[in-house]
Protein backbone atom coordinates (compact mmCIF):
# COMPACT_ATOMS: atom_id res chain seq x y z
CA UNK A 1 0.00 0.00 0.00
CA UNK A 2 1.52 3.33 -1.06
CA UNK A 3 2.19 6.26 1.23
CA UNK A 4 -0.43 8.33 -0.62
CA UNK A 5 -3.02 5.59 -0.05
CA UNK A 6 -2.32 5.69 3.71
CA UNK A 7 -2.69 9.47 3.69
CA UNK A 8 -6.01 9.22 1.82
CA UNK A 9 -7.29 6.60 4.27
CA UNK A 10 -6.34 8.70 7.32
CA UNK A 11 -7.72 11.96 5.86
CA UNK A 12 -10.94 10.19 4.90
CA UNK A 13 -11.30 8.90 8.46
CA UNK A 14 -10.57 12.35 9.95
CA UNK A 15 -13.20 14.01 7.74
CA UNK A 16 -15.93 11.38 8.22
CA UNK A 17 -15.32 10.86 11.95
CA UNK A 18 -15.00 14.61 12.48
CA UNK A 19 -18.37 15.32 10.88
CA UNK A 20 -20.09 12.49 12.80
CA UNK A 21 -18.56 13.65 16.07
CA UNK A 22 -19.45 17.31 15.48
CA UNK A 23 -23.05 16.63 14.41
CA UNK A 24 -23.95 13.62 16.59
CA UNK A 25 -21.54 12.59 19.38
CA UNK A 26 -20.24 16.08 20.27
CA UNK A 27 -17.35 14.63 22.26
CA UNK A 28 -13.94 16.27 22.64
CA UNK A 29 -12.43 15.75 19.19
CA UNK A 30 -9.55 13.36 20.08
CA UNK A 31 -11.87 11.19 22.18
CA UNK A 32 -14.56 11.24 19.47
CA UNK A 33 -12.00 10.12 16.88
CA UNK A 34 -10.88 7.22 19.06
CA UNK A 35 -14.45 6.14 19.88
CA UNK A 36 -15.47 6.05 16.21
CA UNK A 37 -12.29 4.28 15.05
CA UNK A 38 -12.69 1.75 17.85
CA UNK A 39 -16.31 1.25 16.82
CA UNK A 40 -15.27 0.54 13.23
CA UNK A 41 -12.67 -1.97 14.47
CA UNK A 42 -15.17 -3.79 16.68
CA UNK A 43 -17.76 -3.83 13.88
CA UNK A 44 -15.19 -5.19 11.41
CA UNK A 45 -14.12 -7.96 13.80
CA UNK A 46 -17.76 -8.93 14.48
CA UNK A 47 -18.58 -9.02 10.76
CA UNK A 48 -15.43 -11.09 10.15
CA UNK A 49 -16.39 -13.60 12.85
CA UNK A 50 -19.77 -14.28 11.25
CA UNK A 51 -18.28 -14.41 7.74
CA UNK A 52 -19.82 -11.22 6.32
CA UNK A 53 -16.47 -9.43 5.96
CA UNK A 54 -13.26 -10.93 4.66
CA UNK A 55 -10.66 -9.56 7.10
CA UNK A 56 -7.98 -11.22 4.97
CA UNK A 57 -8.77 -8.75 2.18
CA UNK A 58 -5.91 -6.53 1.09
CA UNK A 59 -7.11 -3.34 2.78
CA UNK A 60 -7.36 -5.05 6.18
CA UNK A 61 -3.99 -6.72 5.65
CA UNK A 62 -2.40 -3.32 5.01
CA UNK A 63 -4.08 -1.79 8.07
CA UNK A 64 -2.90 -4.71 10.21
CA UNK A 65 0.64 -4.41 8.82
CA UNK A 66 0.86 -0.66 9.49
CA UNK A 67 3.95 0.00 11.65
CA UNK A 68 2.42 2.12 14.43
CA UNK A 69 5.63 2.07 16.49
CA UNK A 70 7.75 3.43 13.65
CA UNK A 71 5.11 5.95 12.60
CA UNK A 72 4.96 7.46 16.09
CA UNK A 73 8.48 7.19 17.45
CA UNK A 74 10.35 7.78 14.18
CA UNK A 75 7.72 10.02 12.63
CA UNK A 76 5.37 12.40 14.40
CA UNK A 77 6.41 12.10 18.07
CA UNK A 78 9.13 14.76 17.99
CA UNK A 79 6.78 17.27 16.34
CA UNK A 80 3.98 16.58 18.84
CA UNK A 81 6.36 17.06 21.76
CA UNK A 82 7.80 20.22 20.20
CA UNK A 83 4.44 21.89 19.77
CA UNK A 84 3.23 20.63 23.16
CA UNK A 85 6.18 22.12 25.01
CA UNK A 86 5.90 25.35 23.00
CA UNK A 87 2.66 26.11 24.84
CA UNK A 88 4.36 25.98 28.26
CA UNK A 89 5.73 29.32 29.41
CA UNK A 90 9.27 29.04 30.72
CA UNK A 91 8.56 31.40 33.65
CA UNK A 92 5.70 29.21 34.87
CA UNK A 93 7.84 26.12 34.29
CA UNK A 94 10.68 27.56 36.39
CA UNK A 95 8.22 28.61 39.09
CA UNK A 96 6.90 25.04 39.31
CA UNK A 97 10.22 23.30 38.60
CA UNK A 98 10.28 21.43 41.93
CA UNK A 99 6.78 20.04 41.48
CA UNK A 100 7.37 19.05 37.84
CA UNK A 101 10.74 17.43 38.64
CA UNK A 102 9.31 15.37 41.49
CA UNK A 103 6.26 14.31 39.50
CA UNK A 104 8.12 13.46 36.30
CA UNK A 105 11.06 11.63 37.93
CA UNK A 106 10.20 10.34 41.41
CA UNK A 107 6.54 9.67 40.66
CA UNK A 108 7.43 7.83 37.44
CA UNK A 109 10.04 5.57 39.04
CA UNK A 110 7.83 4.83 42.05
CA UNK A 111 4.85 4.06 39.80
CA UNK A 112 6.95 1.64 37.72
CA UNK A 113 8.10 -0.31 40.78
CA UNK A 114 4.64 -0.34 42.41
CA UNK A 115 2.97 -1.41 39.16
CA UNK A 116 5.56 -4.11 38.59
CA UNK A 117 5.16 -5.46 42.12
CA UNK A 118 1.37 -5.48 42.08
CA UNK A 119 1.15 -7.00 38.61
CA UNK A 120 3.64 -9.68 39.67
CA UNK A 121 1.15 -10.66 42.39
CA UNK A 122 -1.58 -10.90 39.72
CA UNK A 123 0.81 -13.01 37.70
CA UNK A 124 1.16 -15.42 40.63
CA UNK A 125 -2.59 -15.42 41.29
CA UNK A 126 -3.45 -16.37 37.69
CA UNK A 127 -0.39 -18.61 37.07
CA UNK A 128 0.80 -16.42 34.18
CA UNK A 129 4.50 -17.25 34.52
CA UNK A 130 5.87 -13.72 34.01
CA UNK A 131 9.10 -12.61 35.65
CA UNK A 132 9.17 -9.60 37.98
CA UNK A 133 11.30 -7.63 35.54
CA UNK A 134 8.76 -8.27 32.75
CA UNK A 135 6.03 -6.95 35.04
CA UNK A 136 8.14 -3.83 35.63
CA UNK A 137 8.46 -3.46 31.85
CA UNK A 138 4.67 -3.26 31.62
CA UNK A 139 4.84 -0.57 34.31
CA UNK A 140 7.33 1.40 32.18
CA UNK A 141 5.01 1.12 29.19
CA UNK A 142 1.99 2.44 31.09
CA UNK A 143 3.73 5.21 33.06
CA UNK A 144 3.90 7.93 30.32
CA UNK A 145 0.83 10.18 30.49
CA UNK A 146 -0.89 12.01 27.67
CA UNK A 147 -3.16 14.75 29.07
CA UNK A 148 -4.17 16.26 25.71
CA UNK A 149 -7.88 15.58 26.19
CA UNK A 150 -7.81 16.29 29.94
CA UNK A 151 -6.04 19.66 29.65
CA UNK A 152 -8.31 20.65 26.79
CA UNK A 153 -11.33 20.08 29.02
CA UNK A 154 -9.81 21.60 32.15
CA UNK A 155 -8.81 24.76 30.25
CA UNK A 156 -12.49 25.52 29.74
CA UNK A 157 -13.02 25.55 33.52
CA UNK A 158 -10.61 28.39 34.08
CA UNK A 159 -8.19 26.19 36.01
CA UNK A 160 -5.17 28.11 37.29
CA UNK A 161 -2.11 28.53 35.11
CA UNK A 162 0.13 26.92 37.73
CA UNK A 163 -1.89 23.70 37.80
CA UNK A 164 -2.06 23.55 34.00
CA UNK A 165 1.70 24.12 33.80
CA UNK A 166 2.35 21.27 36.26
CA UNK A 167 0.02 18.88 34.43
CA UNK A 168 1.52 19.69 31.01
CA UNK A 169 5.11 19.84 32.26
CA UNK A 170 4.82 16.57 34.16
CA UNK A 171 3.38 14.83 31.10
CA UNK A 172 6.06 16.16 28.75
CA UNK A 173 8.99 15.19 30.95
CA UNK A 174 7.61 11.94 32.34
CA UNK A 175 7.38 10.70 28.75
CA UNK A 176 11.16 10.97 28.56
CA UNK A 177 11.70 9.39 31.97
CA UNK A 178 9.25 6.61 31.13
CA UNK A 179 11.03 5.86 27.85
CA UNK A 180 14.37 5.84 29.68
CA UNK A 181 13.00 3.40 32.27
CA UNK A 182 11.69 1.26 29.40
CA UNK A 183 15.18 1.20 27.81
CA UNK A 184 16.81 0.26 31.14
CA UNK A 185 14.37 -2.56 31.88
CA UNK A 186 14.37 -3.89 28.29
CA UNK A 187 18.20 -3.97 28.36
CA UNK A 188 18.03 -6.02 31.55
CA UNK A 189 15.62 -8.45 29.90
CA UNK A 190 17.84 -8.76 26.82
CA UNK A 191 21.05 -8.53 28.91
CA UNK A 192 22.42 -6.15 26.28
CA UNK A 193 23.95 -3.31 28.31
CA UNK A 194 26.94 -3.04 30.65
CA UNK A 195 25.77 0.29 32.09
CA UNK A 196 23.71 0.54 35.28
CA UNK A 197 20.26 2.10 35.28
CA UNK A 198 21.33 5.33 36.97
CA UNK A 199 24.09 5.91 34.42
CA UNK A 200 21.72 5.31 31.51
CA UNK A 201 19.16 7.75 32.94
CA UNK A 202 21.70 10.52 33.59
CA UNK A 203 23.25 10.17 30.13
CA UNK A 204 19.87 9.91 28.45
CA UNK A 205 18.36 12.99 30.10
CA UNK A 206 21.29 15.39 30.40
CA UNK A 207 22.88 14.33 27.12
CA UNK A 208 19.58 15.01 25.34
CA UNK A 209 19.22 18.41 27.00
CA UNK A 210 22.75 19.51 26.04
CA UNK A 211 22.43 18.37 22.42
CA UNK A 212 19.00 20.03 22.11
CA UNK A 213 20.22 23.35 23.54
CA UNK A 214 23.28 23.40 21.28
CA UNK A 215 21.43 22.60 18.05
CA UNK A 216 18.49 24.88 18.93
CA UNK A 217 20.89 27.75 19.64
CA UNK A 218 22.47 27.39 16.18
CA UNK A 219 19.16 27.10 14.33
CA UNK A 220 17.55 30.00 16.17
CA UNK A 221 20.52 32.19 15.25
CA UNK A 222 19.84 31.20 11.63
CA UNK A 223 16.14 31.92 12.13
CA UNK A 224 16.95 35.48 13.23
CA UNK A 225 18.82 36.09 9.95
CA UNK A 226 15.77 35.55 7.72
CA UNK A 227 12.43 37.34 7.50
CA UNK A 228 10.27 34.80 5.68
CA UNK A 229 7.70 32.98 7.85
CA UNK A 230 8.07 29.98 5.53
CA UNK A 231 11.75 29.74 6.40
CA UNK A 232 10.91 30.12 10.10
CA UNK A 233 8.61 27.14 9.87
CA UNK A 234 11.14 25.07 7.92
CA UNK A 235 13.91 25.91 10.38
CA UNK A 236 11.76 24.86 13.37
CA UNK A 237 10.85 21.58 11.63
CA UNK A 238 14.47 20.89 10.78
CA UNK A 239 15.62 21.79 14.27
CA UNK A 240 13.42 19.38 16.20
CA UNK A 241 13.64 16.49 13.70
CA UNK A 242 17.43 16.70 13.42
CA UNK A 243 17.85 17.01 17.20
CA UNK A 244 15.60 14.00 17.80
CA UNK A 245 17.48 11.89 15.24
CA UNK A 246 20.93 12.86 16.58
CA UNK A 247 19.94 12.10 20.19
CA UNK A 248 18.43 8.74 19.31
CA UNK A 249 21.59 7.87 17.36
CA UNK A 250 23.80 8.83 20.33
CA UNK A 251 21.66 6.84 22.79
CA UNK A 252 20.11 9.91 24.42
CA UNK A 253 16.41 10.57 24.91
CA UNK A 254 14.89 12.01 21.76
CA UNK A 255 11.72 12.65 23.76
CA UNK A 256 13.48 14.93 26.27
CA UNK A 257 15.40 16.59 23.43
CA UNK A 258 12.18 17.45 21.57
CA UNK A 259 10.69 18.99 24.71
CA UNK A 260 13.82 21.08 25.29
CA UNK A 261 13.73 22.27 21.64
CA UNK A 262 10.13 23.41 22.03
CA UNK A 263 10.85 25.21 25.30
CA UNK A 264 13.95 26.93 23.85
CA UNK A 265 12.20 28.13 20.69
CA UNK A 266 9.08 29.37 22.52
CA UNK A 267 11.23 31.23 25.06
CA UNK A 268 13.48 32.86 22.47
CA UNK A 269 10.58 33.76 20.20
CA UNK A 270 8.86 35.52 23.08
CA UNK A 271 12.09 37.22 24.17
CA UNK A 272 13.09 38.50 20.74
CA UNK A 273 9.52 39.11 19.52
CA UNK A 274 10.66 37.71 16.18
CA UNK A 275 7.22 36.46 15.17
CA UNK A 276 5.57 39.83 15.83
CA UNK A 277 8.09 41.44 13.50
CA UNK A 278 7.72 39.28 10.41
CA UNK A 279 5.72 36.04 10.72
CA UNK A 280 2.21 37.56 10.92
CA UNK A 281 0.77 34.54 12.71
CA UNK A 282 1.79 31.99 10.06
CA UNK A 283 4.20 30.20 12.39
CA UNK A 284 1.69 29.71 15.22
CA UNK A 285 -1.09 28.75 12.80
CA UNK A 286 1.10 26.16 11.11
CA UNK A 287 2.07 24.42 14.36
CA UNK A 288 -1.51 24.61 15.67
CA UNK A 289 -2.90 22.94 12.54
CA UNK A 290 -0.09 20.36 12.41
CA UNK A 291 -0.62 19.52 16.09
CA UNK A 292 -4.36 19.00 15.51
CA UNK A 293 -3.80 16.78 12.46
CA UNK A 294 -1.19 14.66 14.26
CA UNK A 295 -3.41 14.20 17.31
CA UNK A 296 -6.46 13.27 15.24
CA UNK A 297 -4.35 10.80 13.26
CA UNK A 298 -2.87 9.33 16.43
CA UNK A 299 -6.21 8.72 18.13
CA UNK A 300 -7.72 7.23 14.97
CA UNK A 301 -4.77 4.82 14.66
CA UNK A 302 -5.15 3.86 18.32
CA UNK A 303 -8.79 2.99 17.61
CA UNK A 304 -7.87 0.96 14.52
CA UNK A 305 -5.12 -0.83 16.48
CA UNK A 306 -7.81 -2.87 18.21
CA UNK A 307 -7.55 -5.16 15.18
CA UNK A 308 -4.17 -6.33 16.60
CA UNK A 309 -5.47 -7.06 20.11
CA UNK A 310 -6.31 -10.53 21.39
CA UNK A 311 -8.91 -10.71 24.13
CA UNK A 312 -7.66 -12.12 27.46
CA UNK A 313 -9.24 -12.88 30.84
CA UNK A 314 -11.46 -9.93 31.80
CA UNK A 315 -10.49 -10.33 35.46
CA UNK A 316 -6.84 -9.67 34.59
CA UNK A 317 -7.82 -6.57 32.61
CA UNK A 318 -9.91 -5.20 35.48
CA UNK A 319 -7.16 -5.77 38.02
CA UNK A 320 -4.62 -4.17 35.66
CA UNK A 321 -6.80 -1.05 35.41
CA UNK A 322 -7.01 -0.89 39.19
CA UNK A 323 -3.27 -1.22 39.78
CA UNK A 324 -2.64 1.39 37.07
CA UNK A 325 -4.59 3.90 39.15
CA UNK A 326 -3.15 2.68 42.46
CA UNK A 327 0.48 2.82 41.29
CA UNK A 328 0.08 6.31 39.83
CA UNK A 329 -1.78 7.50 42.91
CA UNK A 330 1.03 6.35 45.22
CA UNK A 331 3.72 7.92 43.05
CA UNK A 332 1.84 11.21 42.68
CA UNK A 333 0.88 11.37 46.38
CA UNK A 334 4.47 10.79 47.49
CA UNK A 335 5.77 13.47 45.10
CA UNK A 336 3.01 15.90 46.11
CA UNK A 337 3.82 15.39 49.79
CA UNK A 338 7.48 16.25 49.14
CA UNK A 339 6.49 19.35 47.15
CA UNK A 340 5.41 21.14 50.29
CA UNK A 341 2.98 23.83 49.19
CA UNK A 342 0.49 22.78 46.53
CA UNK A 343 -0.83 25.12 43.79
CA UNK A 344 -3.90 27.17 44.78
CA UNK A 345 -3.55 25.61 48.24
CA UNK A 346 -5.48 22.57 47.02
CA UNK A 347 -3.85 20.27 49.55
CA UNK A 348 -2.12 16.95 49.00
CA UNK A 349 -5.29 14.85 48.70
CA UNK A 350 -7.10 17.09 46.20
CA UNK A 351 -4.05 17.80 44.07
CA UNK A 352 -2.81 14.20 43.92
CA UNK A 353 -6.35 12.98 43.12
CA UNK A 354 -6.64 15.44 40.22
CA UNK A 355 -3.26 14.46 38.77
CA UNK A 356 -3.93 10.75 39.25
CA UNK A 357 -7.29 10.91 37.50
CA UNK A 358 -5.97 13.25 34.80
CA UNK A 359 -3.08 10.90 33.97
CA UNK A 360 -4.42 9.61 30.66
CA UNK A 361 -2.43 7.15 28.56
CA UNK A 362 -1.84 7.63 24.85
CA UNK A 363 0.03 6.64 21.74
CA UNK A 364 3.48 6.53 23.33
CA UNK A 365 2.43 3.66 25.59
CA UNK A 366 1.09 1.71 22.62
CA UNK A 367 4.26 2.40 20.58
CA UNK A 368 6.51 1.18 23.43
CA UNK A 369 4.36 -1.92 23.77
CA UNK A 370 4.51 -2.73 20.07
CA UNK A 371 8.28 -2.21 20.03
CA UNK A 372 8.69 -4.86 22.74
CA UNK A 373 7.59 -7.59 20.33
CA UNK A 374 11.26 -8.02 19.41
CA UNK A 375 12.28 -9.41 22.81
CA UNK A 376 9.16 -10.58 24.66
CA UNK A 377 7.79 -14.13 24.31
CA UNK A 378 4.66 -14.17 22.14
CA UNK A 379 2.28 -15.19 24.96
CA UNK A 380 3.66 -12.45 27.20
CA UNK A 381 3.43 -9.90 24.40
CA UNK A 382 -0.22 -10.76 23.65
CA UNK A 383 -1.25 -10.34 27.30
CA UNK A 384 0.71 -7.10 27.74
CA UNK A 385 -0.68 -5.67 24.48
CA UNK A 386 -4.25 -6.35 25.59
CA UNK A 387 -3.63 -4.71 28.97
CA UNK A 388 -1.92 -1.70 27.38
CA UNK A 389 -4.67 -1.19 24.85
CA UNK A 390 -7.49 -1.49 27.39
CA UNK A 391 -5.70 0.90 29.75
CA UNK A 392 -5.32 3.50 26.98
CA UNK A 393 -8.97 3.19 25.94
CA UNK A 394 -10.29 3.27 29.52
CA UNK A 395 -8.21 6.27 30.64
CA UNK A 396 -8.86 8.25 27.45
CA UNK A 397 -12.60 7.65 27.16
CA UNK A 398 -13.79 7.10 30.74
CA UNK A 399 -11.35 9.29 32.67
CA UNK A 400 -11.06 11.83 29.85
CA UNK A 401 -14.83 12.38 29.72
CA UNK A 402 -15.29 12.57 33.50
CA UNK A 403 -12.17 14.49 34.60
CA UNK A 404 -14.08 17.79 34.59
CA UNK A 405 -16.69 16.29 36.93
CA UNK A 406 -13.94 15.05 39.21
CA UNK A 407 -12.33 18.48 39.22
CA UNK A 408 -15.62 20.21 40.06
CA UNK A 409 -16.27 17.71 42.85
CA UNK A 410 -12.80 18.24 44.30
CA UNK A 411 -13.32 22.01 44.32
CA UNK A 412 -16.56 21.62 46.25
CA UNK A 413 -15.17 19.24 48.86
CA UNK A 414 -13.96 20.62 52.17
CA UNK A 415 -11.32 18.02 53.05
CA UNK A 416 -10.33 19.65 56.34
CA UNK A 417 -13.91 19.70 57.59
CA UNK A 418 -14.36 16.07 56.54
CA UNK A 419 -11.19 15.02 58.38
CA UNK A 420 -12.29 16.86 61.51
CA UNK A 421 -15.63 15.02 61.48
CA UNK A 422 -13.85 11.72 60.87
CA UNK A 423 -11.50 12.30 63.83
CA UNK A 424 -14.43 13.27 66.01
CA UNK A 425 -16.31 10.06 65.18
CA UNK A 426 -13.28 7.86 65.77
CA UNK A 427 -12.64 9.41 69.20
CA UNK A 428 -16.24 8.84 70.20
Amino acid sequence: MSFLAYVILIMFAIVIFGVINEKILQLPVPIGMMVLALGVSVFTICMGNIGLVDTGHSIFTHVNNFNFDEFLTDGILCFMLFTGSSHVKINNLAKNAKAISLLSVLSTVVAVVIYGGLFYLINILFFLNFSFIECCLLGCILVPTDPIAATGLLNKLGISEDIMTIIEGESLFNDGIGVTCFIIVSNIIMESSNKNGFQIMIESVFGAALVALFISFLFFKLMEKVDSPIYHICISLLNVSLTYLVCEHLGFSGVIASVVCGLYFSTMLEKTQLLQKCSRGYYEDFWHILDALMNYTLYILIGFSFLHVKIIDVRILMLALIINIVSRAIGVALSTKLMGKTPDEMGVLKFSTLLTYGGLKGGLSLALMISSVAFLPKDTYDVFLSITYCTIVFTTIVQGLTVTNVYNLLMKLDINRFMEKFKLKTTE
